[in-house]
């Protein structure tokens, strides 16, 4: 009976000191981490995705939304012509105190395009395209070795436009 005891107070105890740390950690991502958390979801953010996972990721609904059409290149085949097509969506805009996300949905609520513009100046999120090259490296003993170098390495606030579009696609 006396270890059973001891069973319950430890087990009680570990309980309060996890209670404990999700209290901290929580409250650490409402303030002081606060930007780290906000780029770690961004960088969840792409295209083909519904709006619904747009809302769920930046944790609130767009503060402006609105009807747009577009104009689109639409390709019958392999090598048959560009048809020009005339699209309708939705243009969505999250407001947040460190950026915008400006999402651009067809009629099924799914985002084709989006772009994040940064509000405060310390917050500086990082985007890299998926895709890239392998680049070859020397090692310290003339070995081969091969890094990856990703398509578009992009850091929000630092990164200039002639920067991006001087790289090779």
């Amino acid at each position: 009976m006396h270890v059973l005891r001891q069973a319950g107070t430890i087990a009680a105890g570990v309980a309060a000191a996890l209670a404990i740390v999700q209290f901290l950690r929580s409250g650490y991502r409402r303030t002081i981490g606060r930007r780290w958390e906000m780029r770690r979801r961004l960088a969840r953010l792409g295209t083909m995705a519904q709006l619904s996972f747009f809302t769920s990721v930046i944790g609130e609904p767009p503060a402006l939304r609105r009807s747009v059409e577009w104009n689109q290149t639409r390709y019958t085949g392999m090598g048959k012509k560009a048809l020009p097509a005339r699209r309708r969506g939705h243009e969505n805009v999250y407001v947040d105190p460190y950026f915008f996300v400006q999402a651009l949905t067809d009629e099924d609520e799914t985002v084709v395009a989006y772009s994040v513009t940064n509000r405060h100046r310390r917050f500086r999120p990082r985007f890299v395209s998926p895709g890239g090259s392998a680049i070859p490296k020397r090692t310290l003993f003339g070995r081969e070795k091969f890094g990856y170098r990703p398509g578009i390495d992009v850091r929000l606030g630092r990164s200039y436009f002639s920067y991006v579009f001087s790289q090779p696609q």
